[in-house]
């Protein structure tokens, strides 16, 4: 692990290489060697180092997570779906695994799936903003302005900073028919970063 800390992410995977030739029953080596693996980019290796996590230990929410997180990457949406559902199923209470549950059902389409999994995650972490704001999205793509305003207004709460918040929820105002509310959060939007284009995922 002081290897990773320091970014020297080459001789910590040599390390725990090792680590799990001295012992070909050490989860840690292989989970560990994966999340590094996984910040090179090496998806494929970071894949096979979690599956191994996982056949010595098969409870292992983390490790079904994080290949989760590698198999997004890898463009296996299904393959990740499948990932974070066992996490929640060893653990109902992470709200992180119905979030990116639901990120890739909306990236399949699967919107009312999506939406049913970010009211999971707000209901477990009412703090959770990304949340709302990808459920905002979704409500906007369906023409529910209401609801998208008001998870926007939910993530500003959190996060008065969120410049992407703001112009969205500017949009979804303009099209709700509230053109000055909607110019004041342009606007908002503008002042928190002078540089942003236009709406945000």
């Amino acid at each position: 692990l002081t290897n990773t800390k320091k970014g020297d992410l080459n001789q910590a995977i040599d390390d725990f290489t090792k680590a799990a030739e001295i012992n070909p029953e050490h989860e840690s080596a292989y989970y560990q060697r994966g999340l590094c693996r996984a910040q090179k980019e090496e998806l494929d290796k970071a894949i096979s180092d979690f599956t191994k996590t996982l056949e010595i230990n098969p409870k292992l929410d983390d490790a079904y997570f994080q290949r989760g997180l590698v198999q997004v990457k890898n463009e296996e949406t299904d393959k990740a779906i499948e990932n974070f559902t066992k996490v929640s199923e060893i653990n109902p209470r992470r709200d992180d695994a119905f979030h990116h549950r639901g990120l890739c059902l909306a990236e399949k389409g699967e919107d009312d799936k999506a939406i049913a999994d970010f009211n999971r995650a707000v209901k477990i972490n009412s703090e959770h903003a990304d949340a709302y704001f990808q459920r905002a999205l979704i409500f906007f793509k369906k023409k529910e302005f209401e609801k998208a305003i008001a998870d926007h207004s939910k993530v500003l709460e959190i996060n008065p900073k969120r410049d992407d918040a703001h112009y969205n929820r500017g949009l979804a105002r303009a099209k709700n028919g509230d053109l000055d509310r909607a110019i004041e959060d342009y606007s908002k939007a503008l002042e928190i970063n002078p540089d942003r284009g236009g709406p945000q995922a």
